[in-house]
């Protein structure tokens, strides 16, 4: 840190010193070691600086020249990205690098990825941060596999990361079956200690299939799978016959003999190999790539 630091900037990074170490009490030492401040005058400052924050109620003076964070207000609470583990502990990382260990149980209605706001409650003298609220929604749907209970269902997410199932009723299953992957996006989830509830925007199929995983890989990255209509008009529109000139201005391999190496369900044949013996007894192998440029003008 510079030696004449702002002091508007001196508090700022001050109460993210507090706000990284909620419940530990600090003196002007350990906050200026914390800074990585040497010079005499700003540890001096920041003396100062947490005397006024005592004040005016940013920090609690707990006597002998020690501070602890208080009750942080709306406007200063951190946002970032939650990560959460698979038994529901949480990390808040932050746009400076930093993060904030949230514990089992304070994660609220969070799910991996998500921007989530943080403040810290306080229980006796310490502090517990927790997510406040969730600013934004990581995705809106999910892959999940149907797990039928009579007439309701629990979605499975295929996605380990996300440590909660979600309940589907009978009137949101949308026709899938037991057993079936499925995309569904979430209606609500007011209550941590609930299941998250959400309705089957489309049935995928049975787990295993090729078409069904593609699909749900797809899906789960928030990826289109379908190609709109005017794409499907543009590549109907596209000529089978190789137009003249492109003949005139290309090498012909049509009398070599040329084959992909894909499987029987491949949907692109974008590369190929081929195989002919020359003139001087050697073999040439040549590697083939489709010119896709050709057919997409901008």
């Amino acid at each position: 840190m510079p030696p004449r630091t702002p002091p508007r900037q001196l508090r700022k990074e001050i109460l993210e010193v507090f706000k990284r170490q909620p419940n530990k009490p600090l003196n002007h030492k350990q906050v200026a070691s914390t800074l990585g401040v040497l010079n005499h005058d700003t540890r001096r400052k920041i003396m100062t600086v947490l005397e006024e924050m005592g004040r005016d109620g940013r920090l609690e003076s707990l006597g002998r020249g020690k501070f602890i964070l208080a009750e942080v207000p709306q406007n200063d609470r951190p946002v970032g990205t939650i990560q959460i583990t698979r038994h529901g502990r949480g990390f808040v990382m932050m746009p400076d690098g930093n993060e904030i260990s949230i514990p089992k149980g304070y994660t609220g209605t969070a799910f991996w990825g998500d921007t989530v706001e943080v403040d810290w409650v306080r229980r006796g003298r310490r502090h517990t941060p927790r997510v406040a609220r969730i600013v934004e929604r990581a995705r809106q749907q999910y892959v999940v596999v149907i797990e039928r209970v009579r007439d309701y269902a629990f979605g499975y997410p295929s996605d380990q990361r996300l440590h909660a199932n979600f309940f589907i009723g009978a009137h949101n299953l949308g026709g899938a079956e037991d057993g079936q992957k499925v995309i569904i996006e979430m209606l609500n989830w007011d209550d941590p200690s609930d299941a998250p509830a959400a309705r089957v925007v489309e049935v995928l199929g049975r787990p295993g299939d090729h078409e069904v995983e593609m699909h749900a890989i797809l899906a789960e990255y928030g990826l289109p799978y379908e190609f709109p209509d005017h794409v499907l008009a543009a590549a109907a529109a596209i000529p089978r016959e190789v137009p003249a000139e492109e003949l005139v201005r290309r090498r012909d391999f049509r009398d070599v003999t040329t084959l992909t190496i894909d499987p029987v369900d491949a949907k692109d044949f974008d590369d190929a190999l081929s195989l002919r013996k020359l003139p001087s007894g050697n073999w040439e192998v040549g590697v083939h790539i489709a010119d896709v440029t050709h057919y997409l003008q901008p």
